[in-house]
Order: structure tokens, then sequence, then C-alpha cells
């Protein structure tokens, strides 16, 4: 595999850019909800127009002495149409839009979950990365409805713009320049705001989600127990206390910035409205326009005040989205997708080999290096060595988690380039050693999958070989029980080690024929352990299998042993042949477990 080129920095997409780019992928899916809100948004400026020459046509039919019956038909008829106006408004706040909306936002987040399962998993180590999701996953879907909205919002301000200027224009046109005069001035005092909105809450998210962790450790079960005995609570006081600091100071700071924009704006309104009165009013004391001219040109000015203010609202808030708009297309070009060309993963294994295989944490110093290794069909592999060795690296290096940088893996002959990733990690059954649970029934988690009572004997057998049948079969509702209490009050909480034979099961019920074990006993007691792997080796003769374990007796069971230390395999052979080497770190590790057992056992005994 080619070293990977760091990322570069790429230009922002233009607001035009961006504004298109999602307009067009909310078209893929939902194409008639984007054609409807724009024809929408043409036929809601009419909410703008009709209430002005409705109150004009009044003033006129008053001041002229009109017939009653004449007043009262026009005055009927335009009611009527306001009415329609209203009922299609409320049709469209209350049942069309908001069903509309929970499509598109759930399109949008399917979209960037999909994405984020492509995308490698080294990367979400970084944080500058990590940074970026956060801000997709919290904004994308708002976003993209925003953007549409303001799009139509746009449309229905220029569409009543011209509809109010043409009544403008017939009263007094110079009112239409005076307009354009606050034109100009917003434009300047919104950009401003919306730059300084985007940088405050791009430089509260990092902060915002120390908030959030700390508090997620309070809440969170698994942690409760630590934080009540320990002093734990202390420290994430003091960090809870620092985060406020900076939220208030960055609160602070931008909060003068913004008040000082927002005084402006407001100064700027006011000025505009105080002239438009006088000016007005000025144009009936001399004689240019009649009562009702003055009432409509005051309404038309107030409504063109109304829809410019829209405007400019509209244009900073669009750039505003196109930054976090900018963020998301970011994510979603993020990384190299592979072609569709690429091959699936056999349907059986036949050999794994790493060949110079290297791989480096961005910004940790720690690396594999040169790793070179076959693996055959078959084959018991265990993988040792003390704490930041680099084994579960390597674990994560052969399914697919991490690339290397230099060297390659072949999977039956072929470069892990040339496979498809998903199929990749399909082909391998892995028990990890920070088993995690999720709230979904004992089913759900052994199978991974949507089943049936027809899988029920499948997964009854899985439990049977991890030992966890016996205390399944007794629960009241077996099989459908959630191993949560979050969501579903019926569900129960698993200690570690059930969790991490439920984990197991998993490998049992599933067509593995490579599987991987990254200390997969260390929440078992000891007659469990030597259970699972008695039975785990009399099931997987088979299987290939590759074994992450503190405990050097399992190790004697492998067909070969790979001693990592400092990212380097420095030892490899069976056991009978690395306990053969005169001064061996395998060799140390393995009688110093042994005296400890022995001086334990003689211990018990006394």
């Amino acid at each position: 595999m080619k070293t990977k080129k760091p990322p570069q920095n790429k230009p922002a997409h233009s607001v035009i850019s961006n504004i298109h780019y999602v307009l067009s992928m909310l078209c893929e899916k939902h194409k008639g909800f984007v054609i409807f809100q724009l024809f929408f948004a043409v036929y809601s400026c009419l909410e703008n127009i009709l209430p002005v020459l409705f109150l004009k046509m009044v003033i006129d039919l008053v001041t002229a002495e009109v017939a009653l019956p004449n007043f009262l038909t026009w005055s009927t008829i335009i009611a009527l149409a306001l009415l329609v106006l209203y009922l299609v408004r409320k049709w469209y706040a209350i049942s069309l839009n908001p069903i509309g909306m929970v499509k598109v936002k759930c399109d949008m987040r399917v979209r960037l979950l999909q994405k984020a399962k492509k995308i490698e998993y080294a990367k979400f180590d970084q944080t500058d990365f990590f940074d970026l999701y956060s801000r997709s996953i919290s904004e994308a879907e708002n976003r993209s409805m925003d953007v549409l909205f303001s799009c139509c919002e746009f449309i229905t301000a220029v569409c009543s713009l011209a509809g109010i200027s043409a009544v403008i224009l017939s009263l007094n046109p110079l009112m239409i320049l005076i307009s354009a005069a606050m034109l100009v001035g917003e434009i300047l005092i919104d950009n401003s705001g919306s730059k300084l909105i985007y940088q405050k809450d791009t430089e509260l998210l990092p902060i915002n989600r120390q908030n959030n962790y700390i508090k997620r450790l309070f809440y969170q079960k698994q942690f409760a127990k630590e934080i009540k005995i320990f002093s734990i609570s202390e420290i994430l006081f003091r960090r809870q206390k620092r985060v406020a600091d900076d939220l208030i100071e960055s609160t602070r700071k931008y909060g003068r910035k913004l008040m000082g924009v927002y005084s402006l704006a407001a100064c700027w309104e006011v000025l505009y409205n105080i002239g438009i009165d006088i000016y007005c009013a000025a144009l009936v004391l001399l004689g240019q326009i009649t009562f009702g001219d003055f009432t409509a040109l005051r309404s038309t000015a107030q409504k063109f005040i109304s829809q410019i203010g829209k405007l400019f609202d509209i244009i900073p808030n669009m750039k505003k989205h196109s930054l976090y708009i900018n963020d998301f297309r970011k994510f979603m070009e993020e990384g190299t997708e592979k072609q569709m060309h690429s091959l699936p993963a056999p349907d059986r294994f036949a050999s794994l080999e790493l060949q110079n295989a290297s791989f480096t944490y961005e910004g940790s110093g720690f690396s594999l290096k040169d790793l070179s290794l076959t693996i055959h069909k078959g084959e018991k592999i265990a993988i040792v060595g003390e704490n930041g060795s680099g084994k579960s690296t390597l674990i994560k290096m052969l399914m697919n988690l991490y690339h290397p940088e230099s060297g390659k893996i072949c999977y039956n002959g072929k470069s892990y380039d040339e496979y498809d990733d998903e199929a990749l990690h399909s082909s391998f059954g892995a028990v990890f050693q920070d088993i995690q649970s999720y709230d979904m029934t004992i089913a759900e988690y052994v199978l991974l999958r949507e089943y049936t009572e027809a899988d029920y004997p499948l997964v009854w057998d899985a439990l049977k070989k991890s030992g966890l049948y016996d205390f399944v079969k007794k629960l009241p509702k077996g099989l459908e029980t959630h191993i949560s209490t979050e969501f579903n009050p019926e569900g129960m909480e698993l200690s570690g080690g059930q969790l991490q034979k439920l984990a197991i099961a998993r490998i049992y019920a599933g067509d593995y024929d490579f599987i991987i074990l990254d200390e997969p006993t260390s929440a078992l007691d000891p007659r469990s352990e030597y259970e699972f792997n008695k039975t785990l080796f009399d099931i997987a003769k088979d299987k290939t299998v590759i074994f992450i374990s503190h405990r050097l007796s399992t190790t004697r069971f492998a067909d070969k042993i790979y001693l990592m230390d400092g990212g380097r395999i420095v030892e490899a052979g069976s056991h009978e042949q690395l306990m053969h080497i005169e001064k061996g770190h395998y060799r140390e590790l393995f009688d110093m477990q042994a005296e400890y057992y022995v001086e334990s056992a003689k211990s018990h005994a006394a």
C-alpha cells in the first residue's frame, strides 16, 4: 500500500456552490417536496401584497363615499381571498411541511452515518477530524433544511418586493431610492454579524464537547461506581469549572462584538422608520398624495422594510449556512472511496499475509514497524507482549481498521486494497477487550441482524457454547430480554463477564472462518476461562483463530506465537520453540506467570 499523504486544507466552496450542492442532494430523493416548497414561496408573496391592496381599497371606498353594497361586496371578496391564503398557510405549516422535514432530516442522518462507517477508523483518533465530524453530525440535518427554507424565503421576498415596488412606484418613486440606501447598510452590518456567529460556534464546539463529556460521565451507569468511590468527581468538578470559565469568556468576548453589530443595526432601522414617517407626512401636507395614498404608501413602506429586512437576514444567513454546509461537504469528501469494481471477500479464508507493514499513530510517535507474518487456514495464532507493545493495533490493522502506511496485507493472495472494505470486515468474527453494550435484545446482540423465531435454535446453541445458556433460560423473556434499562424498564444490565460471554456467543452463531479474540477471557473467572478455551479449540478445529492474551497458559494451545515489543515482532515460534530460547522474552514472561500461580496455589493450600 502506498504511503498516504497528509490531508490538505481545501479552499472553501462558494455560497452559490454550497446552495446548489444541498438543493441537488435534496432533489435526489425529495424532488416533490423541494418543488412544492419553491412553488409555495411564490404563492406566499400574495400574503404581503393583498393586505396592502385591501387597505388602500377600503380607504378609497370610504373617502369616495361609494354605496354601501359595493363597499361590502369588494370587502367580502378580498376578505375571502385572505382567508384562503391563511388556511393554505396553516395546512402547509401543520401537515405538509413537518412530514417532509422529518423525511429529509432522516435521509441526511443516514447519509452521514453511512459515510462515517466508510471512513478509516484511524481518522477518528484525530482531534481536528473528530471536530469536523461533530460539526457535521450536529448541524447538517438542520442546515440542509435551513438552506432550502432560506431559498424559499428569498424567492418570497423578491416576489413580494416586486409587487410592493410596483405599488410604491405608482404612488411615489423616490421611496424606492430611500429604501435602497437602507439595503446597503443592512447587508454590511448583517454580514459582519454572520461571520462573528460562525466564529463563535466554531470556538465553542470543542468546549461544548468537553461540557457534554463531563455531563455524560455523571449520568452513565458504568462510571458511577468509580466516581462515587474515588476522588474522580473532584477532578471532573475542576474541569467543569474550567469549561464553564471558557464558555463564559467566549460568550463574553463575542457578546461584546455582537452587541455592537446589533446596536448599529437597530439604530439604522429606527432612523429609517422615523425618516419614512416624516417624508410621508410631508407629502400629505404638500398635497401631493391623498390620505388613502398616504396610508397605502406608509403600509407598503413598512412591508418594503419588512421584506428588505428578511432579504438582509437571508443573505448573511445563507453565508452562515454555507459555512456549515462546507464542513459537511468536507466531511462527505473525506478519504478516498474504493472503486465500484472492488472485489468482495472470498467465501472461504485460505491465507493472510503481512508484508513489511508499518503504521504510525498521528501525533503520538508510536508505530508498528515492518511487520511480516503469514497465517494459513486452520492455524491458531497467539499474539503476546506487554502493555503498549502494539498487539491491539496489529489486530486493528489485520481487520482493515487501520491501513498500513507502507507495506501491504494480503487476503488469499490479494492486497486489501483490492477488496471492498465492508466485505473484508464481514469476513472476521471478533471479540474485543472493550466490549460494548447496546440497547437491543439478547437475540439481536448475538445475531447482529434481523431475526425470526426460526433463528432461536442457533442463538440457544451459541449461548450453550459460551456458557450463558442457563442464565438466559431463567429470564422471563428469554432471548427477547433487552440488555439495557435505558429505554426498556423490563431490561437488565449484564455484568462484565456475562457481557463477554454474550459477545463470545456471536462467534459461535456466525459462520466465520477467521476469528480474532482480543483478550476474550479478561472478564471471566478461571472456570469460565477454562471452559471457554476448551470449547473454542474443540469447535474451531477447522477455523483460523488469532488471539491476544496476557495469560500465557492459553498460548500453549497455539500453533504459533508472536511476541511483540515496541511495535515489532521480536520472537516467533511455537510454545516449545520459544521456551528453548535462552534469556528469551517469552520464556521470561511465562516463567514469571508460572511462578506466580505456583506461589498462589501454595498460599491457598496453606
